[in-house]
């Protein structure tokens, strides 16, 4: 594949190019255990997948929780205790319904895009087939 910014057919697909760049290490600590470390170079971070769902779903989530509070102080207001219930479980299918009907095909579509991506090793380009 052509970079369509350099011309340079220096190219790779995206999900190569970002388990390419990934290392895993174990590390061991003073105290004897261990534990796996990760790092990504910052040519296979230009080329990651797409963030999890809880970053594109901001604005929504903030909206369940202002539900949540008002439903809160209403119930602190009459201190009723079946309304806090209530704003739980407002909060809990909120957040379930903003995550199967909004965000979760959201990411499933960003996803499919970026395996079709491919980036340029000369000039760090992402571009599409």
């Amino acid at each position: 594949m052509q970079c369509p910014s350099c011309q340079s057919s220096d190219t790779l697909k995206c999900e190569a190019a970002y388990e390419q760049g990934k290392s895993t290490a174990t590390v061991r600590a003073n105290d004897g255990t261990t534990g796996t470390v990760t790092t990504v170079s910052s040519f296979a971070q230009r080329a990651a997948p797409p963030s999890p769902w809880l970053k594109e779903t901001g604005g929504t989530a903030a909206a369940v929780g202002v539900a949540y509070l008002v439903i809160d102080g209403i119930s602190a207001m009459r201190g009723s205790t079946a309304l806090a219930v209530l704003g739980w479980i407002t909060v809990a299918f909120g957040l379930l319904f903003v995550w199967r009907l909004v965000a979760l095909p959201k990411y499933f579509r960003k996803h499919s895009e970026w395996e079709r991506q491919w980036i340029c090793r000369r000039c760090n380009k992402v571009f599409g087939p």
